[in-house]
């Protein structure tokens, strides 16, 4: 007796059909091309806002020192005009004082 043949390895099935693969449009060189260009350009244009945000931040953090030294000379001046009228008031309580010293002697 004849041994029985092998079972059969199961049928691979048919790959589906893409649904996709018949919409696509066969490839374009030219639509290619400018579509890399158009992504170059919104690139360079990205570098260019983000060079100047980083100028605005430098900008913005140099007004803000400014300020800050700029407050702190207004406070210092303010504090400078404080001690000079203290030397202004002693100063004229020591006139009044020799001026009244004079009129008694």
């Amino acid at each position: 007796a004849a041994p029985a043949p092998a079972p059969a390895a199961p049928a691979e099935p048919e790959p589906e059909p893409n649904p996709r693969a018949s919409r696509e449009e066969p490839f374009n060189p030219r639509a290619s091309r400018e579509s890399l260009r158009a992504s170059r350009d919104r690139d360079a244009e990205l570098q260019t806002l983000r060079r100047r945000v980083d100028a605005a931040e430098r900008e913005a953090a140099a007004l803000r020192d400014q300020a800050r030294r700029d407050r702190q000379v207004k406070l210092d001046a303010e504090a400078e005009a404080r001690t000079l009228n203290d030397e202004l008031a002693r100063a004229r309580t020591l006139i009044d004082q020799l001026r009244d010293d004079a009129v008694e002697a």
